[in-house]
C-alpha cells in the first residue's frame, strides 16, 4: 500500500477511544439478545464466517492496485460470503421449525411462527452488528471498492451458473422423461405463463410491475453507463447532461415505486380472490386493469426494450475491458479462475455434498414436513442430478454475494450511506432488529430496553468518533471522546429507567407482554434520541 493511501485511510480511521467503547457495548448488547435463542450455534456461526469474509473483501477491495493473485483472493473469498448468507438464515429457519412444530391446537400455529420470526430475527440482528462494528473500525465504504467487489462476484459466479445452467438445459432439451413434470420444470413453466403470457382469469398486476421493474432498472443501467446526451447531440436539438440527470432521476422514482409494489400486489392476488377484487373495485376498473396488466405486446416490448439495453450495457462492458490496459484486465482474471476452481469443487463433491446436507436440513424438520420436502426435491434430482443442482447452487450462493455488494454499492451511490460511520450505522440497525426479535420471544423488559439503548449509543459514538477523527485526526482526543460517551451513556440510561420506572408504577393497569415491551422500548428511544438532538 502506498504513503498516500495510508494517509487516506488514517484520515478515515475513527479514533481509537471511540472504536473501542462503541464495539464493546455492541458486543456485550448481541451477546446478550443472542442468548435468548437456544440452539443457533452452527447456522450463527456461518453467518459470522459470511460476515467477516464480507468484512475481509471489502478491506481488500479498498486496496490499490491491481493484480491476478489479488483477483484471485478476492474471487475465493466471495464463496463463504454467499454460503454464510444462505446457510445461516435457512439454517436458522429449519432449527426454529423443527423446534416449534408440531404444535397441540391451529391456534398455537400463529403463535410459533411468530416466534420463529424474533429467533430469526435475533440471529440477523446480531451478525449485522457484527459485520457494522467490523466495518466502522476501518471505515471502507467506498464506491469504488464496492464496484470492484462486486464485479469480482459476479465474475466469480459466471463460471457455475453457466455449467448449471448448461447441464439442466442439457436434460430439458433432451427430452428427458420426467424433466417438465418434475418440481423444476413445473416452476419454470408456471413462472414463463405467469411473466410472459398471463391469462386474464385473474388480474396480473403483481408480474406487470415486476416486468416493469426489471425493464426500467434496465434503462436506469443503460442510462448510468452509455453516454445518451453525447449520442443524441446534434440537429439544433441537444439533450444536456442536466435533462439526461433529470430524466435518470425521474426513471429511478419510478423503478423504485415499482419495486415497492410489486410484492404487494403479488400477495394481494394471491389472499383475495378475483371475485372479491371485482367485487371490491368493480368490474369496469378491474377489466381495464386486465387489459393493460395482460397485453402481450406491452410485455414483449417491455422485454425487448430490457433485452437491448441490457445487451448494449453487456457488449460495451466487455469492449471495455479489451481495451483497458494489461494490468487492468489481469485483475479480472483471478476471479475467474476462482469461479472455475469452485466448479470442479461443487461437480466433484455435489454426491457427497447433496446427501450431507439434504439429511441434515430434513432431519431437523418434523417428521411430516420432512417427508413432504423429499417428496418435492428428490424427483428434481433423479431428473437432473446432484451436479447440476449443487453446481448451480454453488453459482447462485456467489451471486447472492454480488447482490450484496450491489445493495451496499447502490446505497453508497445515491447517498443512502456515506463514509461517516456508516458500520457503525449498520450496527445500531442490527441491534435495534435484534431487540424487536427479543420482544417477539417475549424477553425480558430490561434487556429489550438495554438492547435499544446500546443501538442509539453505538451509534451516536461511533459517528462522533468518525467525524471527529476525519476533523482533528486521531490524535489526542481521549477526554473528549470519554466525556461524549458518557455523557450519551448516561442520557441513554436515564431514558430506560424512566421508561422501566413508567412500567413498574401502573402494575394494575399494565401487565408483561410483548406489546407493551415493544410500546416502553419505543417510549425510551424516543426519549434518547430527542435527548441526543436537543444536545447536538
Amino acid at each position: 500500500m502506498t504513503t498516500a493511501n495510508q494517509h487516506q485511510n488514517a484520515e478515515r480511521t475513527p479514533p481509537r477511544t471511540s472504536t473501542v467503547l462503541a464495539t464493546a457495548i455492541g458486543l456485550v448488547a448481541a451477546g446478550a439478545l443472542f442468548g435468548q435463542t437456544t440452539d443457533l450455534w452452527t447456522p450463527a456461526a456461518l453467518g459470522v464466517t459470511g460476515i467477516l469474509s464480507l468484512s475481509a473483501c471489502f478491506e481488500l477491495a479498498a486496496r490499490s492496485g491491481a493484480s491476478t493473485q489479488r483477483g484471485f483472493l478476492l474471487g475465493v473469498l466471495t464463496i463463504p460470503v454467499g454460503i454464510g448468507f444462505i446457510g445461516g438464515i435457512l439454517g436458522t429457519t429449519i432449527v426454529l421449525v423443527g423446534s416449534q412444530f408440531p404444535v397441540p391446537t391451529s391456534p398455537m400455529i400463529s403463535v410459533a411462527i411468530l416466534r420463529i420470526l424474533g429467533g430469526l430475527s435475533i440471529l440477523i440482528g446480531c451478525t449485522i452488528t457484527l459485520f457494522g462494528l467490523v466495518l466502522g473500525r476501518r471505515n471502507t465504504l467506498s464506491e469504488s471498492s464496492l464496484k470492484t467487489y462486486t464485479k469480482t462476484a459476479f465474475v466469480t459466479a459466471s463460471a457455475p451458473v453457466l455449467l448449471g445452467l448448461g447441464l439442466f438445459a442439457r436434460v430439458a432439451l433432451a427430452g428427458r422423461p420426467g424433466a417438465t413434470q418434475s418440481l423444476f420444470g413445473q416452476l419454470l413453466d408456471q413462472a414463463v405463463r405467469v411473466v410472459v403470457a398471463p391469462t386474464p382469469a385473474r388480474l396480473h398486476l403483481g408480474s406487470f410491475l415486476f416486468v416493469l421493474t426489471v425493464a426500467g432498472a434496465s434503462v436506469v443501467l443503460f442510462l448510468r453507463q452509455i453516454p445518451v446526451a453525447d449520442l443524441l447531440a446534434g440537429g439544433g436539438r441537444r439533450l444536456t447532461p442536466e435533462s439526461a440527470s433529470r430524466l435518470q432521476r425521474l426513471l429511478q422514482v419510478v423503478v423504485s415505486a415499482t419495486a415497492l409494489l410489486f410484492v404487494p400486489a403479488i400477495i394481494l392476488e394471491t389472499v383475495v380472490s378475483p371475485a372479491q377484487l371485482e367485487a371490491s373495485l368493480g368490474p369496469g376498473l378491474v377489466g381495464a386493469i386486465q387489459a393493460l396488466t395482460t397485453a402481450g405486446f406491452l410485455r414483449v416490448l417491455l422485454f425487448g426494450l430490457t433485452a437491448v439495453t441490457l445487451g448494449w450495457v453487456a457488449i460495451d462492458s466487455v469492449l471495455a475491458q479489451f481495451l483497458q490496459s494489461e494490468s487492468d484486465r489481469q485483475r479480472w482474471f483471478g476471479p475467474f479462475v476462482a469461479g472455475g476452481l469452485l466448479t470442479v469443487t461443487a461437480a466433484l463433491s455435489a454426491t457427497r455434498a447433496f446427501n450431507l446436507v439434504f439429511r441434515q436440513a430434513t432431519g431437523r424438520l418434523p417428521t411430516s414436513l420432512g417427508a413432504e420436502v423429499q417428496r418435492r426435491v428428490l424427483p428434481v434430482i433423479s431428473v437432473y442430478g446432484e451436479t447440476a443442482v449443487i453446481v448451480l447452487l454453488a453459482g447462485v450462493f456467489v451471486a447472492l454475494a454480488g447482490l450484496i455488494g450491489a445493495t451496499f454499492w447502490f446505497a453508497v451511490s445515491f447517498g443512502y450511506l456515506t463514509d461517516e460511520g456508516a458500520g457503525f450505522s449498520l450496527a445500531s440497525g442490527g441491534l435495534f432488529l435484534a431487540a424487536v426479535g427479543a420482544v417477539i420471544g417475549g424477553a425480558p423488559t430490561w434487556l429489550v430496553l438495554g438492547a435499544l439503548v446500546a443501538s442509539l449509543v453505538v451509534w451516536d459514538i461511533g459517528t462522533f468518533g468518525t467525524k471527529l477523527g476525519r476533523e482533528v485526526g486521531t490524535g489526542e482526543t481521549r477526554s473528549l471522546e470519554l466525556l461524549h460517551a458518557s455523557a450519551t451513556v448516561f442520557v441513554g440510561f436515564l431514558a430506560a429507567v424512566a421508561a422501566f420506572g413508567l412500567f413498574k408504577l401502573a402494575p394494575t393497569s399494565t401487565t408483561p407482554s410483548p406489546t407493551t415491551t415493544l410500546a416502553l422500548a419505543c417510549l425510551g428511544v424516543g426519549i434518547v434520541a430527542l435527548s441526543l438532538a436537543i444536545r447536538d
